[in-house]
């Protein structure tokens, strides 16, 4: 049966599907939209999206969909990059013998 592990030799940077830079990025969406969503609550009781206060705007409906667009860009970035990386050679244990 076939191995379809990647090699011990593969730097752990070539076969991450985001690099930790937009990690990072996405991270600090998520952390501005949950925390700074719910902290500034009550200035943003002032501002009526649609008939409803935008504080509670945001805490039914809108972080929900940030949080999904946070998640599809993170796919989005993934799917990219490991389109333009082909993944390492598989390595067969008995070439190491020789």
């Amino acid at each position: 049966m076939e191995s379809h592990e990647y090699s011990h030799r593969t730097p752990l940077a070539e076969t991450e599907p985001v690099g930790w830079g937009w990690r990072g990025f996405l991270l600090g969406l998520w952390l501005v939209g949950s925390f700074g969503g719910m902290y500034f609550v009550r200035q943003l009781e002032r501002i009526t999206v649609l008939g409803w206060p935008l504080g509670y705007w945001l805490a039914a409906q809108g972080l929900i969909i940030g949080y999904v667009c946070i998640v599809a860009c993170y796919a989005w970035i993934a799917n990219r990059r490991e389109r333009r990386q082909p993944p390492p050679a598989l390595q067969d244990d008995t070439e190491e013998a020789a």
